[in-house]
């Protein structure tokens, strides 16, 4: 990524973060320990933060200097509280069927988009493009259009 596109990236405000390439690294961490925290073998469900991080750190071969730690673990901290309350977020904008059929990877994309928009330091623009970006990484292009059309829901039901 360019410096231009990094800059592009930032919200015009000047107290907001702007999103670096340590932040979608670090986003992708928080993806996946999520992912494995949410949806993995039961071992996996029962291991702490500190055990999930080191796991996925040496997967994609990465050390604790390489991404945002602090972010990782604040942000783990808060969604999986909150995780049954940013589902039901979701499931409340589908119908029956729906929310039977979608993919766990688009579920836990759609609660970390969530938690972002809630915690309100990007631009919902951002969320929505880091959303799609997990996405096309972790999911298929089917998903790009649902995630997409889950948080635009998302974002009016709020402003109305």
């Amino acid at each position: 990524m360019n410096k231009s596109d990094e800059v592009a990236e930032q919200k015009s405000n000047k107290n907001e973060r702007p999103i670096t390439p340590l932040r979608k690294t670090s986003r992708k961490i928080l993806f996946q320990m999520l992912f494995a925290k949410n949806f993995g073998e039961n071992e996996m469900q029962e291991q702490n933060y500190n055990e999930l991080l080191h796991i996925i750190l040496e997967e994609m071969k990465l050390k604790e200097t390489d991404v945002d730690t602090q972010y990782i673990r604040n942000s783990f901290d808060e969604i999986v509280p909150n995780m049954n309350e940013y589902k039901q977020m979701v499931y409340s904008h589908l119908t029956g069927h729906k929310q039977l059929q979608i993919k766990d990877v688009d579920l836990i994309i759609l609660v970390l988009a969530i938690y972002e928009l809630k915690k309100g330091e990007l631009d919902p623009k951002i969320v929505f493009d880091t959303a799609i970006k997990l996405a096309k990484e972790y999911s298929n292009s089917s998903s790009i259009k649902f995630i997409n059309g889950v948080l635009g829901a998302l974002v009016k039901q709020e402003h109305e």
